[in-house]
């Protein structure tokens, strides 16, 4: 038996113990397998029949009337429970019983229940430390210190360094996203067993846990995406090799490595003792063992994004915009900092999607830039041909064609807080017909707010003015190293081959 946590609630399995923040509770034997039985249903959010009840509290010596005596006990447990937490306590002599904190944890009015494995779990993933802010981690030093760790340099745009490395770049060739994608492991995706630091269940009930903190928002799934398993740079060429990967695990082994070196930082702050003395990163560590983990994905589920600078002529005045916008609280990583839209993982909506970057970006345009609804998980079928479909992607996909627009990849980096590879792209429109196809309200993912009101942040910023925006930006709300970078190498791009 496990322990289970419940709000301020630990239910000890060893002791038979209720305990209210580590405050014994006096409670009946019964009562207690009670809420044992409905706890470890909880987890998932289950009900437990009364005949699963009746048979958990009473064995064989079933009682003569077992809904009225399961009541009783039930009317004793809340007591035990206390407001607010005894309306989470359902009974229903149908359906049986249950602990509605995950249904009440949806609406922000209670955490759900988990094992304390689960919690143990999550301390060593460190998932608590992902919205905690390290002003370290901005210093120059810091930032130099750990380019040097991987033997690379850290990019620079101005006075300021930002955490992340460029790989490959292209200086101003017309470069086919899908192009630079190599082999592909089209296998289906099965839950990691376990990493060099988590045991098989130490891994599975982390998680859950994580799991169940992120179904609380808007991500309600689970569907594939994609990893990067190696990276291969000749020169001029370039070639991404990748598998199928699932969602939680990639914030297990790569979010969780941004968490843990907050974690090591906030408790040291002297970022050469972290980075020199071993055993503080663990995850970290098990991840560069004996390899380059800006080209190597092995021994993780190395997430794959690509974000696309879009810079487009606007209809008002004939100059060119791009588009810069604050990202959400809501979002695992970056949350506050300024981001080029659209951005996101690399994914595929069903099996049958081919390995493709550019229906990636298409997909992300029409889901963060229109708020179309999310199109991962999705069983269409021919969903790399329903995109292009879609207004505005028919109208570019068009412009393009006939010269119009451009659309290529201008580099590849890695994000060194959690050494995630990412593909930069630029889609270059030339003509204020995109500006006119449809207006833009982006998703959850960005705050709602403009230019005009504050001054930094809207989503459509002059290409003359974007100096100005990331210098105004406050601390911990300026450029993430991934939209610095991706913004970076499309400004090179565009000035050595059109000068501007």
């Amino acid at each position: 038996m496990e322990d289970y946590c419940f709000g301020p609630f630990r239910i000890d399995g060893v002791q038979n113990q209720l305990f209210n923040d580590g405050r014994p509770v006096k409670i009946e034997y019964k009562t207690f397998k009670l809420l044992k039985v409905i706890a470890a249903a909880a987890v998932t959010d289950e009900s437990v029949t009364m005949s699963e009840i009746s048979k958990a509290v009473w064995g064989n010596s079933k009682p003569a009337d077992p809904a009225h005596s399961i009541n009783v006990l039930a009317s004793k447990l809340r007591k035990a429970l206390g407001e607010p937490w005894a309306k989470y306590l359902e009974i229903d002599c149908n359906r049986g019983c249950r602990l509605t904190c995950q249904v009440a944890a949806e609406h922000g009015q209670a955490p759900a229940i988990s094992t304390q494995g689960d919690a143990e779990a999550a301390e060593n993933t460190y998932y608590r430390y992902r919205a905690v802010q390290v002003p370290v981690i901005d210093s120059l030093d810091f930032i130099q210190a750990l380019a040097d760790r991987y033997h690379c340099a850290p990019l620079r745009m101005g006075d300021k360094l930002y955490p992340v490395s460029v790989i490959w770049r292209n200086d101003n060739r017309i470069v086919k996203p899908d192009s630079i994608l190599g082999s592909f492991d089209n296998t289906r995706p099965k839950e990691l067993g376990g990493l060099a630091t988590l045991n098989a269940s130490e891994y599975e009930a982390a998680r859950r846990f994580i799991k169940s903190e992120y179904t609380k928002g808007p991500i309600k799934h689970e569907g594939r995406d994609y990893r990067m398993t190696s990276i291969e740079v000749d020169g001029d060429s370039l070639k991404v090799n990748g598998a199928y990967g699932l969602y939680y695990d990639h914030v297990l082994t790569q979010y969780g490595i941004e968490w843990e070196l907050k974690k090591a930082l906030q408790q040291n702050t002297n970022f050469h003792d972290v980075f020199q003395t071993p055993g503080i990163l663990p995850l970290r560590e098990s991840i560069e063992r004996n390899r380059n983990p800006l080209l190597d994905g092995a021994g993780r589920c190395a997430a794959l994004s690509v974000c696309t600078l879009i810079v487009f002529k606007h209809p008002e005045d004939n100059s060119f915009s791009c588009l810069l916008q604050r990202r959400s609280t809501k979002v695992g990583i970056s949350a506050g900092m300024l981001h080029i839209i659209p951005s996101g993982i690399f994914e595929a909506a069903n099996p049958e999607t081919r390995w493709s970057i550019e229906t990636t970006v298409w997909r992300e345009l029409l889901e963060e830039l229109y708020d179309e609804e999310e199109q991962q998980g999705t069983g269409f079928p021919a969903y790399e041909y329903h995109i292009p479909s879609k207004r505005p992607i028919n109208l570019l996909l068009e412009m393009i064609k006939e010269g119009s627009a451009e659309f290529t990849v201008t580099g590849i980096f890695c994000d060194l807080l959690q050494l995630r590879p990412e593909i930069s792209t630029l889609l270059y429109v030339k003509d204020d017909r995109f500006a006119k196809a449809r207006e833009i309200s982006v998703n959850w993912e960005y705050e709602r707010w403009t230019w005009e009101t504050e001054a930094v942040g809207s989503t459509r910023i002059p290409w003359d003015d974007v100096d100005t925006v990331i210098d105004k930006a406050e601390p911990g709300h300026g450029l993430c190293p991934g939209g610095a970078a991706g913004l970076s190498l499309g400004r090179d791009w565009l000035w050595r081959r059109y000068s501007i």
